[in-house]
């Protein structure tokens, strides 16, 4: 029989004293690079469950019509600025219209985002901007050099007849290029810089 082990333990088992006890529900924290309990990893998300706090950040949304909005005012403003340059000289200048493409496809895919359909609008805007600039400058230029008025240069040089006339007559095959290039990039830089935002 074994002697006298203490009050309240009638079985002669040690006691573990108060600072010497496994963690409640015998569970163990998990070192740090190991699972956790159920089954899973380590937490390293940021605090209050988000994301990760110093990790990849979230992919942007596209949005469809600020990528527009943005695309439409650069192209009024850049084709403004190519119908001044073109006012001012008599010669052609059709290899401005990549820079214009470039910078048009440009803002459309930064505020637009990642968005297939900002790829033909970049484009379109840039298409438009060097065609439209290219008719106001020519009618710059003839104001220079006539007497007329804007107002009744665009009477003598209609929008169709620079259409029909110009386009359809007076421009060779290197001003055909420019405007292909000047499109093709609109839309290419727009898909780039895109999926980078």
């Amino acid at each position: 029989m074994s002697g006298y082990n203490g009050p309240g333990n009638p079985y002669g088992q040690p006691q573990q004293g108060p600072y010497g006890q496994q963690p409640p529900y015998g569970q163990q924290q998990p070192p740090f690079g190991q699972q956790g309990p159920y089954g899973q990893g380590p937490q390293q998300g940021g605090p209050y469950g988000g994301g990760p706090g110093f990790g990849g950040q979230p992919q942007r949304p596209a949005r469809l019509g600020a990528g527009i909005a943005a695309g439409v005012v650069t192209a009024v403003v850049l084709g403004a600025i190519y119908a001044f340059i073109l006012g001012q000289s008599d010669d052609k200048y059709g290899y401005i219209t990549i820079g214009v493409g470039a910078i048009i496809g440009a803002v459309v895919g930064k505020v637009g985002g990642k968005n297939t359909a900002l790829i033909a609008v970049g484009a379109l805007l840039a298409f438009a901007a060097s065609f439209i600039g290219e008719y106001f400058g020519l009618l710059l230029n003839y104001t220079e050099n006539t007497p007329l008025t804007f107002s009744q240069a665009m009477d003598a040089f209609s929008f169709s007849s620079y259409i029909e006339d110009y386009w359809g007559d007076a421009v060779d095959g290197q001003d055909w290029l420019w405007l292909i290039v000047c499109t093709v990039l609109g839309g290419a830089v727009a898909k780039t810089v895109g999926d980078k935002s």
